[in-house]
Parts: C-alpha cells; sequence; structure tokens
C-alpha cells in the first residue's frame, strides 16, 4: 500500500504543477484550510449539508471539506481549470474523488445555480479581500437566490484600518475588478440589508481577516 503523503507534501505537489500558486503561502496550506472547516463546524456544518467553495482553487479547503462531507455535497466555483485539477491529483486524488464526487464549475459571474443545488453552507476564504463591490454583490444575490432558508455564507474579508476611517472600501493597488481591498463592516452590512440578507462578523479575526457571517433573517 502506498503511502499516505503528509499535508506539506500535498502542497509542495501542488505548487510543482502549478508554477507556485496553492492559494496562499505554501507553509500555511494545510493550517488555513483545517481552521477553515473549524469555523464552518462553528458556524453549523454537518457531513450531510450541501456547501459551496467559492474561489476553490488548488482545493486548500477542498483537502478538509471533501473528506468532511458526505458523498456528492461538496461543490467547488473556480475559473481555472489547472488549478483544479492540481488539487484533484494532489489533495484527493482518484479513490475519494470517486467514492465522494465533488463537482466544479469554472464561471466568473459568482452564479451558483450552475449546480442546482440550493446550498446550506457557501464559503468565500479570500475572496472578498480581493473582489471589487459589485462583484461582492454578484455573490450575495447568488447566495440569496441558490441557499437554503437557513443557508450561511462565510466570507473573509480585510477591515478598514484606523487610517482609512471613513470608508466605505479602500482599493490598495488600483482600480480594477481584482485587488487588495478593505471594507468597512458597515458597508458590507448594507450591501447584504439592501439584498434581504443580515450580515455580522463571526469569530475571531485571522491572517488580517475577519468572517462575515451572512444570512437570510428569521421570519
Amino acid at each position: 500500500m502506498a503511502e499516505t503523503p503528509s499535508i506539506d507534501d500535498v502542497a509542495r505537489r501542488i505548487a510543482e504543477a502549478t508554477g507556485g500558486f496553492t492559494g496562499g503561502r505554501i507553509d500555511q496550506f494545510g493550517e488555513v484550510g483545517q481552521k477553515t472547516l473549524a469555523a464552518l463546524k462553528q458556524a453549523g456544518l454537518r457531513k450531510e449539508h450541501h456547501l459551496l467553495d467559492v474561489g476553490c482553487g488548488t482545493l486548500r479547503l477542498g483537502y478538509w471539506l471533501i473528506r468532511f462531507l458526505a458523498p456528492e455535497r461538496y461543490c467547488g466555483l473556480e475559473p481555472k481549470a489547472h488549478y483544479i485539477k492540481a488539487g484533484l491529483d494532489y489533495a484527493i486524488g482518484p479513490e475519494l474523488a470517486a467514492q465522494k464526487r465533488p463537482r466544479f464549475d469554472r464561471n466568473e459571474q459568482f452564479d451558483f445555480s450552475v449546480f442546482g443545488v440550493t446550498f446550506d453552507f457557501v464559503v468565500a476564504r479570500s475572496i472578498f479581500s480581493h473582489a471589487s463591490p459589485e462583484m461582492v454583490c454578484r455573490a450575495l444575490e447568488s447566495f440569496r437566490e441558490n441557499s437554503s432558508e437557513n443557508g450561511v455564507m462565510l466570507a473573509s474579508y480585510r477591515p478598514l484600518q484606523k487610517q482609512h476611517a471613513g470608508k466605505r472600501v479602500f482599493d490598495e493597488q488600483g482600480d480594477g475588478e481584482w485587488s487588495w481591498r478593505q471594507y468597512g463592516r458597515l458597508y458590507l452590512q448594507e450591501l447584504a440589508r439592501e439584498r434581504g440578507l443580515e450580515a455580522r462578523n463571526f469569530g475571531k479575526p485571522f491572517g488580517g481577516q475577519v468572517w462575515l457571517r451572512v444570512s437570510k433573517p428569521l421570519i
């Protein structure tokens, strides 16, 4: 029986296959996924829930989520096919993929409807920390239209620093769809409220980011 590679070996092999991309610092590949799973479980994630991983990349989160969830419960959204392939090849492997049957789509419009699933959880790690306000709005609307009544989205963002107080969003690298951005909590809550959603910070800050917990209001 072949020896199971360590999470560090998985990250190294993915980096070799993608030209260095693993979704973040290679030495934090395992830690980030593990802590994200812990945050989702704290928010109520169970094995039988349907989950969408937005910007799933090389399956930094998928390594843990696909193993945790029941078969056919994990979906991943990622525009770059070679990232998904590297993740499936090295983070998951053919046997686990056949057992768990994860599904993927490559659209760039935050269209969650392509899976034909009502999601219980959506996770967007380090997506709102780059996305433009227009893209954040599309993600919020897609979550609203494709989630269960008790559905939850955890989306990490970088909060505004004191020197940018009074701003709604601070673009650190010029005006573009994808950049390093900082958002005001009240602004994100306003965007959610305009779309019939509730939003609040969740858990402890990590790596300069914090989770935004989005849900439908209880009636």
